[in-house]
């Protein structure tokens, strides 16, 4: 019977973490970094849930701070991009693509740079 109680507990606290609300489903994805799947998990939340004014003020933190990291991926992409580091520029285009997959572009960019710098791999491989 002793041998059940680690199985007993394990399933209530599975239980008890399945219950979480949209506040806190939101929460533990963003402490783990997952800013899009707390937005996600936020946005997901209907007008007419308790929860809902609570949720809207943290998704509007959240929001601003998405796009301050967005902007500052495409800012450094594009400042190692100019300074011919592209592996380093596509590192940021792919990071900011990853925040945002809908913005095609960013994964056009690092593309070109990866053609561009396997062109000059092979260029400084003829001298």
């Amino acid at each position: 019977m002793a041998g059940y109680w680690p199985i007993a507990l394990g399933a209530c606290l599975g239980l008890l973490l399945g219950c979480a609300g949209p506040l806190e489903r939101g929460e533990r994805l963003y402490r783990q970094g997952d800013l899009a799947g707390a937005r996600q998990a936020w946005r997901a939340v209907p007008p007419a849930d308790r929860a809902y004014p609570e949720v809207q003020k943290r998704l509007e933190v959240v929001e601003e701070e998405f796009e301050r990291a967005l902007l500052r991926y495409e800012k450094q992409a594009a400042f190692f991009e100019s300074e011919k580091r592209l592996a380093e520029s596509i590192l940021y285009y792919r990071l900011a693509y990853k925040l945002d997959g809908s913005r095609a572009g960013l994964l056009d960019s690092a593309h070109k740079l990866s053609l561009r710098e396997a062109e000059q791999a092979a260029v400084d491989r003829l001298r």
